[in-house]
């Protein structure tokens, strides 16, 4: 009997609506067509001192890409990361 297929999980984006630095990661995950989970991190409510976040990311900064067990803190490390690391379809550069 072959095994079932596990599905990847998707990647969560660490976030803040009103982060420019978070807004390029969204825009550069967006263009890519990468399917991830939104989980939003109020900086007004300092929640970004949360201890279960200060574990992601001990820095404090949003955005935070987490991909299995790789944490990424940084818009544009991650922007670079889902065109190079992160396996997906759709090219976010010009292929001409």
């Amino acid at each position: 009997m072959a095994e079932a297929e596990a599905t990847p999980a998707r990647p969560r984006l660490y976030s803040y609506w009103r982060s420019s630095c978070s807004h390029r990661v969204r825009i550069a995950l967006n263009l890519k067509g990468v399917e991830y989970e939104y989980k939003a991190v109020n900086l007004l409510k300092g929640e970004q001192s949360d201890p279960e976040f200060v574990k992601l990311n001990p820095m404090k900064f949003v955005p935070a890409l987490v991909d299995d067990d790789e944490v990424i803190g940084d818009s544009y490390a991650i922007a670079l990361a889902s065109i190079e690391i992160l396996a997906f379809v759709v090219p976010i550069w010009p292929t001409t």
